[in-house]
Parts: C-alpha cells; sequence; structure tokens
C-alpha cells in the first residue's frame, strides 16, 4: 500500500464513523401533523422561522465533503505511519457536533484541528475528549478571542467600581473590560465580560486583579474607550465615585494544550 493510499484509507475511517453516528427521527411527526390541522397557521409562521437554520444543519454526506480534504491538507507533512485511527470519544462526537456548527468557520476549524491531532500519534495523547465539549460551549466571538492568546503573556484588563461615602460602599459597574474583543473583530464586541467570564469558567483563561502589569500605560487605551467612559459618566450620575481597578488575563495550562490541539494546524 502506498503512502497516500494509507493517508486516505485512515480519513475514510474515521468518516466512516459518521455514519455510525445516529440521526435521531422526530418520533412525535404524527402528533405534530394532527396538531397543525388545528394550528396551521402557527405551524407555518414557526416553519418560516425555522427554515433558516435548517438550512445550515450539514448532513453527513456534507461533512465528509469538507473533512476528507481538509484533514489530508492538516496531515500532509505527518508520516503515514504516525498517522493513526483516532479515539472514537473525540472522533464521533466531533463529527456529530460539526452538523450543527459547521456554518461557524472558526468552531469548524477547531473541530478539524482537534480531529488531525487525534490521528497523528506524537499529539494523539495530547487530545483530550473533554475539548470536543469545550468548543460545543463557545460563541464564534469566543473562539475569536481565545485565538488572540497565542502566548502565556499577560494582558490588561480593568473594572470600573463607583464608590459613595468616602470608599464606605462600592458597587462594580462594569467588569472585566478588555480591547481584546474590538481588535480581533467580534461580532457583537459589548459582550465582552460574558465572553471572558465564559472562557474562564472553561478553564482557558484565568483574570486576577490582585496584581497588575508593570508598565501602566498599556491600561491607557481600556480606560479611554468609548465603552468605558459611558459607564463612568453613568457610574458618575449614580452619585457614585468611578475608580478603575487594574488586573490582567493570561492563558492557562489546560488553555495552552487545549491551544496547542484546536486551534494551531
Amino acid at each position: 500500500m502506498s503512502e497516500t493510499n494509507k493517508v486516505k484509507d485512515t480519513i475514510e475511517a474515521v468518516t466512516g464513523l459518521v455514519e455510525a453516528v445516529p440521526v435521531y427521527e422526530d418520533l412525535a411527526q404524527p402528533a405534530a401533523k394532527e396538531l397543525g390541522k388545528t394550528l396551521l397557521t402557527g405551524a407555518k409562521l414557526i416553519n418560516m422561522t425555522l427554515a433558516p437554520v435548517s438550512g445550515l444543519v450539514w448532513g453527513y454526506e456534507k461533512i465528509k465533503e469538507y473533512l476528507i480534504p481538509k484533514l489530508e491538507e492538516k496531515l500532509e507533512k505527518v508520516p503515514p505511519e504516525n498517522i493513526v485511527t483516532p479515539d472514537p470519544t473525540i472522533a464521533v462526537p466531533s463529527i456529530e457536533a460539526m452538523r450543527y456548527t459547521s456554518h461557524k468557520e472558526e468552531l469548524r476549524e477547531m473541530y478539524v484541528n482537534l480531529l488531525a491531532n487525534s490521528m497523528n500519534n506524537e499529539t494523539s495523547d495530547s487530545s483530550h475528549p473533554a475539548f470536543v465539549e469545550i468548543i460545543k460551549q463557545l460563541a464564534s466571538d469566543e473562539a475569536l478571542i481565545f485565538k488572540y492568546f497565542d502566548s502565556e503573556e499577560n494582558f490588561p484588563i480593568i473594572r470600573i467600581d463607583g464608590d459613595i461615602n468616602e470608599g464606605k460602599s462600592f458597587l462594580t459597574t462594569l467588569n472585566n473590560f478588555s480591547t481584546i474583543p474590538y481588535e480581533v473583530n467580534c461580532s457583537n464586541p459589548k459582550l465582552a465580560s460574558q465572553y471572558l467570564d465564559n472562557l474562564v469558567r472553561l478553564g482557558l483563561l484565568s483574570i486576577s486583579y490582585n496584581a497588575s502589569l508593570t508598565n501602566k500605560v498599556l491600561y491607557t487605551p481600556l480606560e479611554e474607550h468609548q465603552l468605558v467612559q459611558e459607564y463612568v459618566q453613568r457610574t458618575k450620575a449614580q452619585g457614585r465615585t468611578p475608580r478603575f481597578t487594574h488586573g490582567y488575563i493570561t492563558r492557562t495550562n489546560f488553555g495552552s494544550l487545549f491551544y496547542d490541539m484546536c486551534i494551531l494546524d
């Protein structure tokens, strides 16, 4: 068997798992048809509303059509003898998840990178099944943000606390603000705080306000940002004195492993 055929055969074996993933039929379909006789107008409205979404769900043939060339590309420089069949606990849920997320390029690429690494015996041991579940819980904007953290470097982050009674009462009016979501062109950068909270919850990033970066100039673009200034004015309107708290955000060790397996080609 030639080296090229071995790679193709292994990839075909992986995508063959696609057919093994069950597609569940709608067991309630007959009942839904009966209900539709009396709620025809509502059903039509629901069908019209769901039509654009249903068009985004990829069938298994579509996944295979996309997956084989991408895996060939990513495994091109891997010696054929290093190509192995991946752990089904990674391959099967990854392929299944691609049915619903393949229209999101950032998430689609993560699944393909994870699959490629799980097919390389030099990296397969580091391809943890938990990575599949993490990707499932990421928004596209969060994937863009995490790609920015390509090292263990510390990045500036701030929050705004408003105080009254000479600092005896505090209220955080803006938490975990960073300009990174704006730099990576997130579709909804105003949700930056929620995005970062989720990346921390998933164990990929760490945020601390117990210390700050030595170079205070790095905090200036954050403090002068339009959104931050809006919160400053809002805090003042509440009769509170706005105070900036400096912190830093960095990639965790677990996040570094996730980055290597799911972000790097």
